[in-house]
């Protein structure tokens, strides 16, 4: 049963890449409401759960419950879990170390909502951050180069923008989306 099952979530995996991938490119429209970004990033922790624990990462979360904002939920989740996703699989091929770590933050002011993705892996070298975010670029041996190009397409949509730090190869990656608030942010 257990195979079964791994087989199932593998093949669901797929669908879920094959589905995301095809969002941003189809135009579908953006369905904004008042949501709180903690309720958002727990859903897609809901989603990435399995390949967290899987991978031993510690997952630390230090989000501030009372950020809301108007966007569209569902494609926030989605940029939420690919950034985890790929946090995860970063992580995933560091053998070498011996805690593995996503940390999950989130900030507010009167301008600004940002949600902060940073892992302790492999790191990123600056040639690959500047093209992180072109469609088709990717680092990955069976990857399609349409997940980070996707999200940065989808984080437009809703008047954000993603961006990428790192200090280098075997050094912290951050992924940040950065939403403009359009309605009072705060305390709900």
């Amino acid at each position: 049963i257990r195979n079964e099952i791994d087989s199932l979530l593998t093949h669901l995996h797929h669908i879920s890449e094959i589905t995301s991938m095809h969002k941003p490119i189809n135009g579908t429209k953006v369905l904004k409401v008042k949501l709180k970004l903690s309720q958002a990033i727990d859903e897609a922790l809901a989603i990435c759960n399995i390949d967290i624990k899987n991978n031993n990462i510690k997952l630390t979360k230090k989000i501030k419950e009372d950020i809301t904002l108007v966007s569209d939920k569902h494609k926030l989740i989605q940029i939420i879990i690919n950034l985890v996703k790929n946090a995860v699989e970063s992580l995933a091929i560091c053998t070498e170390l011996t805690e593995k770590e996503i940390i999950i933050s989130t900030h507010s002011d009167d301008e600004f909502v940002t949600l902060s993705v940073k892992d302790n892996g492999s790191g990123i070298d600056s040639d690959t951050l500047k093209q992180l975010f072109k469609f088709g670029f990717t680092t990955k041996k069976d990857g399609h180069g349409f997940g980070l190009h996707g999200s940065a397409l989808t984080a437009k949509e809703l008047n954000a923008k993603l961006t990428a730090d790192s200090r280098g190869p075997m050094n912290d990656a951050e992924f940040i989306l950065k939403i403009h608030a359009s309605t009072p942010v705060g305390a709900t």
